[in-house]
């Protein structure tokens, strides 16, 4: 009896003192619903949220699914609901949860926006983009994120958007 309290407490030495005071973060999870067309930064911030799950360790597949299935919303969610319920019937939610998500992310790239339409968009909110009843300090960087929004940060700006940030007219 004496030798196993040495062990307990030598095991309670490694650890180090519990805290009087407890932090738990509040968690907003991403969505993404029949608005939103940027599935990259959805799966960024859905992967972000996820991997600080258990100590920044994250979650088995089983638990993934769970969660994504519950950030989507109308259409999207359907969608991955028709895929899950075709693994079902293939026998896949059993032990194969990661090819479920890999499917279920396939049929969400389908909702991708195109480079026209990103494009189109883009434009469309330079074009309307107005300082308003804003200061020069909030303006300042909403101006300056509407060049990164067309690039989608990578740095790339086709011809087309170049002549129109500069207002070359044809």
């Amino acid at each position: 009896k004496l030798v196993e309290g040495q062990e307990r407490a030598k095991e309670s030495s490694k650890k180090p003192p519990p805290s009087g005071v407890q932090i738990k973060p509040v968690l907003v999870w991403p969505i993404f619903g029949d608005n939103d067309r940027d599935l990259d930064r959805f799966l960024e911030e859905f992967y972000n949220t996820v991997r600080m799950a258990n100590n920044g360790s994250g979650v088995p597949d089983a638990e993934e699914l769970i969660l994504l299935r519950g950030c989507l919303k109308g259409s999207r969610k359907q969608s991955a609901d028709v895929v899950v319920k075709l693994a079902q019937e293939e026998g896949l939610m059993i032990n194969r949860h990661a090819t479920v998500i890999d499917r279920i992310k396939e049929k969400l790239a389908e909702f991708k926006e195109s480079e026209l339409d990103r494009q189109t968009r883009v434009i469309r909110e330079w074009e309307s983009l107005t300082k308003g009843a804003r200061t020069a300090l909030q303006f300042s960087p909403v101006f300056e994120a509407a060049p990164l929004r067309a690039t989608g940060g990578g740095g790339r700006y086709t011809f087309r958007l170049m002549c129109k940030f500069a207002g070359w007219r044809r």
